[in-house]
């Protein structure tokens, strides 16, 4: 542990690392609260004005502090937020999907198993293999989409399939609402799937890029409109929404430029993490926040591939 004193030094013990202090800093206000990073790379101290001085691995994100705007009341303390990971920190492995079937890569620390393929509709064969391959830790995922051309409702699956669900009876030019409807039942078609192989996790993700049917992509008047994306998003968070209600952590698979093509960049919910794809990354900047999309915390990386015993597999970086 690490014990901060009033002029802002620092005292560790035990295993607890020492990164900095204010040292020379003159402060306008004494420290007040100590608070370390989640991984324990680092931490922030707080002043009683709302000052935050962050040290090691501890991003900055702003302060209360300022000229213009003071605290009302002194800051007393500072509390730092740790988001639940299945996978530790720098940790590696692959995601494989029914392509991989039966020739699965050595066991890793991340298992990452596709449920349902393009189109959504497709069930991996191979499921409960892979999940006996992956072992307690893997997590899943679902392929999405909406196959509208932005202007109509999509006849590939059937009207009735998504005109009624939790957004409600949709009327047949609302649109946001059949995809809403679509999004959910097209999340709810995976995860029963799974439950008929006998295969769960607590963490699934949804699988979104533009290789796949969306109404935003669709060459015509509609072709990356705002409205044609807001139909995309509400797709998404009709998905999202079904696994929230399951009590599952639920993330999404894109990169930030098909995420900006498909959504228009929107705001993902709160605490919503993200698996991103990025062949090629240097694993040392690949979890970078600047990397990330629709303001969300990365949680994986897909970091390229590896050829191994003749077979090829998409590898992965836990950040």
């Amino acid at each position: 542990y690490w014990l901060v004193a009033s002029d802002g030094g620092i005292f560790s013990f035990g295993d607890a690392q020492f990164y900095g202090s204010t040292g020379a800093i003159t402060l306008n206000k004494p420290i007040v609260g100590i608070a370390p990073s989640p991984d324990g790379g680092g931490y922030w101290l707080a002043a009683s004005d709302g000052g935050i001085f962050s040290f090691g691995d501890a991003t900055y994100y702003g302060s209360a502090a300022s000229p213009t705007t003071p605290v009302s009341a002194p800051v007393v303390g500072i509390l730092s937020m740790a988001m639940p990971t299945v996978y530790s920190p720098g940790a590696t492995g692959f995601d494989i999907s029914n392509f991989q079937c039966p020739a699965f890569p050595p066991p890793s620390p991340v298992s990452v198993i596709e449920v349902t393929g393009w189109s959504f509709s497709f069930q991996n064969p191979c499921l409960a293999q892979e999940f006996q391959w992956g072992g307690p830790t893997t997590t899943l995922y679902a392929w999405l989409n909406w196959p509208s051309n932005g202007a109509s409702s999509p006849t590939d699956y059937g009207s009735a399939s998504y005109m009624t669900g939790p957004a409600g009876n949709c009327a047949p030019t609302d649109f946001n609402c059949q995809a809403y409807n679509f999004g959910y039942k097209q999340a709810q078609y995976a995860y029963q799937y799974a439950q008929t192989q006998n295969v769960m996790s607590s963490t699934w993700w949804l699988d979104v890029e533009t290789g796949g049917q969306w109404a935003a992509l669709t060459q015509g008047p509609t072709f990356e409109s705002p409205a044609a994306q807001a139909q995309d998003y509400q797709d998404i968070l009709g998905a999202i929404n079904f696994f929230t209600s399951q009590g599952r952590t639920i993330g999404v698979y894109s990169t930030p430029l098909q995420w900006s093509e498909i959504t228009g960049g929107a705001t993902l919910p709160a605490n919503t993490p993200i698996w991103v794809a990025l062949p090629g990354a240097n694993p040392s900047t690949a979890c970078s926040q600047s990397n990330s999309f629709g303001q969300a915390q990365i949680w994986l990386v897909q970091t390229g591939t590896a050829t191994l015993n003749g077979h090829t597999y998409d590898t992965d970086l836990s950040c």
